[in-house]
């Protein structure tokens, strides 16, 4: 059986293995550099969960609370390659979605568009993997990060989970949150943003589906 801790010492034992986990799981192109990454785990900026089989390192999430908003977004989620298809990413998640109910807050996932790349087939999985958890996506978004490394960022899709309590977000959410992620969390730059077309062409509402 896994247990899930919350872990906010960097100097902690374990910590080296979390950091295998996150270095292995994510490509260049998807992940803030280590030491960022770090930084905002001892800042408490993430907030960072192990989870543990018999003592051992088998999976690690970091969520980002979004600044003065009821969105938290899962920043990484990843599980130790010889544990995988066993069910723990998602046992965790629902965990994390009870809780953050109980909290009146929502889940915010981004996720690569199926629509696009040549794992199209796993890009849908995954979608449909979240949401068995819940989720739903925002209708006609697209988000595409600032560039991390040399290769270039994919288009992604965003997610919320538990059901909102409205059908719709207005745009100016949708908006705000988009802007929080690129500046926040990806530490784009604003004018930069302003002139992308996925910015510039959210709808007035957006309906979730």
């Amino acid at each position: 059986m896994v247990t899930f801790v919350q872990l906010q010492d960097s100097q902690h034992p374990d910590f080296p293995a979390v950091i295998d986990l996150y270095e292995g799981a994510f490509p260049p192109s998807t992940k803030i550099a280590t030491p960022l990454a770090i930084a905002r785990i001892e800042r408490n900026i993430y907030q960072l969960f192990v989870g543990y089989e018999a003592s051992q390192v088998v999976f690690m999430a970091m969520f980002y609370s979004l600044r003065d908003s009821e969105f938290v977004l899962l920043a990484y989620i990843a599980t130790h390659p010889a544990y995988r298809g066993q069910g723990i990413g998602s046992t965790f998640l629902r965990q994390t979605v009870d809780r953050l109910q109980r909290d009146s807050k929502y889940l915010l996932l981004e996720v690569k568009n199926p629509d696009f790349g040549d794992d199209k087939a796993l890009r849908q999985r995954r979608v449909n993997f979240y949401r068995r958890i819940g989720a739903r996506m925002m209708k006609g978004v697209r988000f595409v990060p600032p560039i991390l490394s040399s290769d270039p960022p994919a288009e992604l899709i965003l997610m919320i989970a538990p059901t909102y309590r409205e059908s719709v977000l207005p745009g100016r959410l949708v908006a705000q949150l988009i802007a929080q992620l690129y500046i926040e969390g990806y530490e784009g730059n604003l004018e930069a943003l302003q002139q992308q077309s996925f910015f510039r062409t959210i709808g007035d509402v957006v309906e979730l589906i």
